[in-house]
């Protein structure tokens, strides 16, 4: 499978895979160890083969990076848009933080910072839906 999900269609694309990255809530540890990232124009998607979740683009504020130290593996976080009340809840029911990291254990982390970084830029996302609005517009009033 391409793990493109049927929500964003031909129009998702997949950029990089990146393996050996555990995902932090804030500054807190969680149990999302040693999976593979995929970044795609829409989502970032995180999978150990056990369990998968993912990250809307869209949620995504700010990415910043910290750099490996001799005892620590360098970092993006990536500062989050508050939640709306009508999300569904994540991977953590409720977290006192707006930002998640994600750990780097062999490498990557300046191609995911990039790559996040100009996927924000592009905003490939709201493209699909500005170019479905502008097509059906263009068909007067179409059917009721």
């Amino acid at each position: 499978s391409s793990g493109i999900n049927a929500e964003y269609g031909a129009a998702e694309e997949t950029k990089i895979t990146i393996a050996n990255v555990r995902l932090y809530d804030g500054e807190d540890k969680t149990d999302f160890d040693k999976g593979s990232l995929g970044i795609t124009t829409h989502r970032l998607t995180w999978s150990d083969g056990h369990q998968c979740i993912e990250l809307p683009l869209k949620l995504i504020t700010n990415v910043e990076s910290v750099e490996a130290t001799f005892t620590k593996s360098a970092k993006v976080i990536l500062m989050l848009a508050s939640r709306a009340h009508t999300q569904e809840p994540g991977p953590v029911h409720s977290s006192r933080h707006d930002f998640i990291k994600l750990s780097f254990l062999k490498g990557g982390h300046m191609e995911a910072k990039a790559t996040i970084s100009s996927l924000l830029v592009e905003k490939r996302w709201d493209k699909g839906v500005i170019a479905v609005q502008e097509k059906s517009s263009l068909m007067g009033g179409g059917l009721v």
